[in-house]
C-alpha cells in the first residue's frame, strides 16, 4: 500500500490538487519526464499521471490531479494517511538532460506537472535555466492569444514560441500580428505547435507558423492492430516483426515534424 503523505489545492478553486505519496521504490529511480500508473483500490481502474517533484531522501513521489473523472474525484475525497492500492512506476521515457547550455522551459494546460521536474533536473545538471513567463492557455485559441499578449507587453526580446497544441499556437500567432511581429517589415519569430491540424497547415504555407508536429494516430492504431495479432499469435514482438521500435514494454511510434518541406504530404 501507498499512504498519501500530505495534500494541498494549489489554486483557489481547489481544482488542482496536489498529492504527496509514501513510495520510496519510486521514488529512488524516476527522472524528469516520467509518469506513474495509480489504483486507488483493487476494484479500480488504473490511471497514468505525471511525476511533479521526487524526494528521494524521504522515499516520496509528488502528482498533480485535477478532478474531471470517477478516479479522480474519488482521488479528490482522499486525506494524508489514506492509502493507494498501487502506484507502478516510473514509466515513460526521460527528458534528455545534459547536453543543453542554457534552456527555458514552456508548459501548457492546467497544473502543468512536467514543467517544475524538467526544470529543476536541468538546474541540477548545472544548466541554466530561465523562467520567461508563466501562464495557462487551456488548450484554446482565444487563451492562447490573451497569454500570448501579455507576454509581449512584458517582453520585447521574444525568440520562439513553442506551445503545446496548434490551437494556442495560432491564438500565439495573432498575438504577434497584433503587435508587429510576422508582417511585412516585422520581426519573424518562430511558432511551434502540435497537432498539425488543417488551420496550422495553412499557416505554415503562410509562413505565420514555423512548424508543428504530427501525432500519428493511424501509426498508433496499426502498431497496436500489429502488436495484439503477434501476442494471439504466440509470437514475441521484436522492433523487427512489429515494424516499430520496442523499448522494454514501451512502443515507439514516431512524431512526424511537420514544416513547409512536408505539409503538403501530412494527414
Amino acid at each position: 500500500m501507498f499512504p498519501i503523505v500530505s495534500k494541498r489545492p494549489l489554486n483557489a478553486a481547489g481544482t488542482v490538487i496536489e498529492f504527496v505519496i509514501k513510495a520510496p521504490l519510486v521514488a529512488k529511480k524516476c527522472l524528469p519526464g516520467q509518469f506513474i500508473v495509480l489504483r486507488l483500490d483493487e476494484y479500480g481502474e488504473r490511471i497514468p499521471l505525471t511525476i511533479a517533484d521526487y524526494d528521494r531522501e524521504a522515499g516520496t513521489v509528488t502528482i498533480m490531479v485535477q478532478p474531471v473523472g470517477q478516479t479522480t474525484k474519488m482521488l479528490e475525497l482522499m486525506e494524508p494517511g489514506d492509502e493507494l492500492a498501487d502506484f507502478v512506476g516510473p514509466m515513460g521515457k526521460p527528458t534528455e538532460i545534459g547536453h543543453q547550455k542554457r534552456v527555458c522551459v514552456v508548459g501548457g494546460g492546467v497544473g502543468c506537472a512536467i514543467s517544475y521536474p524538467v526544470a529543476k533536473g536541468m538546474w541540477e545538471a548545472g544548466i541554466e535555466v530561465e523562467e520567461v513567463a508563466m501562464d495557462v492557455s487551456n488548450w484554446a485559441r482565444a487563451e492562447g492569444q490573451d497569454v500570448m499578449a501579455r507576454i509581449i507587453a512584458a517582453h520585447d526580446d521574444i525568440e520562439a514560441v513553442i506551445c503545446n497544441n496548434d490551437e494556442m499556437a495560432l491564438g500565439a500567432v495573432e498575438a504577434l500580428k497584433a503587435a508587429g511581429y510576422l508582417v511585412d517589415g516585422g520581426t519573424f519569430v518562430p511558432v511551434v505547435g502540435v497537432d498539425a491540424n488543417e488551420e496550422a497547415k495553412i499557416a505554415i504555407k503562410e509562413g505565420t507558423m514555423y512548424a508543428s508536429v504530427f501525432n500519428d494516430a493511424r501509426g498508433q492504431a496499426d502498431a497496436v492492430v500489429k502488436l495484439c495479432k503477434l501476442i494471439a499469435d504466440g509470437e514475441e514482438p521484436t522492433s523487427e516483426n512489429l515494424g516499430y521500435a520496442l523499448d522494454g514494454q514501451y512502443v515507439w511510434v514516431p512524431y512526424v515534424p511537420v514544416t513547409l518541406d512536408n505539409v503538403d504530404n501530412i494527414g
